[in-house]
C-alpha cells in the first residue's frame, strides 16, 4: 500500500507533462477538471499534515501493535492510504483532492482505532496529548490560512 502511495505522488507530479495535451481533447467542462486547482498547495498541506499524524502515532505504537492493528483494520488503512494517495496525486490531477475528501473523513475513527492499540498507557496518553496540540495548531493554522465566509467568529491578538 505504501508504494501505491508513493507511485500516486509520482503519477501527480509527471501529471502535468500530458495535462495539457488531454485538457485539449476534451470539451471544456470535462477539460477543468484535469487542470491545475487553485487550492492545490492547501490540499497537499492537509494531506501532509493527515500522514503526518498517522505516521506519528505509527511511530509510537511496537511491531507487535502495529501487526495487530494491520490485521484487525485493514479497511481503515486501506481507506486512509487511498486518501493519502489521492491527496499526492493532487499534484497535478486538479479533482484528486475532491476525491480525497471522500476517504479522508475515515481519519476520525482510525486515529482512535489506532490508540487503542497501544499498551502502554503513558506511551497512549502522551500520544493523545501530542495529537490534541497538533489539531489545535492545525484548526487555528487552516482558519487562519483560508477563513471563507468568516467562520472564525474570533480574532487572535496578534492577527489585530
Amino acid at each position: 500500500m505504501l508504494y501505491c502511495t508513493m507511485a500516486a505522488c509520482i503519477l501527480g507530479a509527471a501529471y502535468p507533462v500530458v495535462a495539457g495535451r488531454v485538457a485539449n481533447l476534451l470539451p471544456y467542462a470535462l477539460a477543468k477538471y484535469f487542470t491545475k486547482s487553485n487550492s492545490r498547495m492547501e490540499s497537499i498541506a492537509v494531506g501532509a499534515f493527515y500522514a503526518l499524524l498517522v505516521v506519528f502515532v505509527l511511530y509510537k505504537m511496537t511491531p507487535e501493535e502495529c501487526k495487530k492493528l494491520e490485521s484487525k483494520e485493514p479497511q481503515g488503512l486501506f481507506l486512509t492510504m487511498a486518501a493519502l494517495s489521492l491527496y499526492g496525486l493532487n499534484l497535478g490531477l486538479a479533482s484528486a483532492a475532491r476525491m480525497a475528501a471522500l476517504f479522508g473523513p475515515y481519519l476520525i475513527v482510525l486515529l482512535p482505532r489506532m490508540l487503542e492499540y497501544i499498551n502502554c498507557p503513558r506511551r497512549r496518553a502522551a500520544t493523545i496529548q501530542w495529537l490534541a496540540v497538533a489539531a489545535g495548531l492545525q484548526y487555528v493554522l487552516r482558519l487562519l490560512i483560508n477563513n471563507i465566509g468568516g467562520t472564525m467568529p474570533y480574532q487572535f491578538f496578534w492577527a489585530a
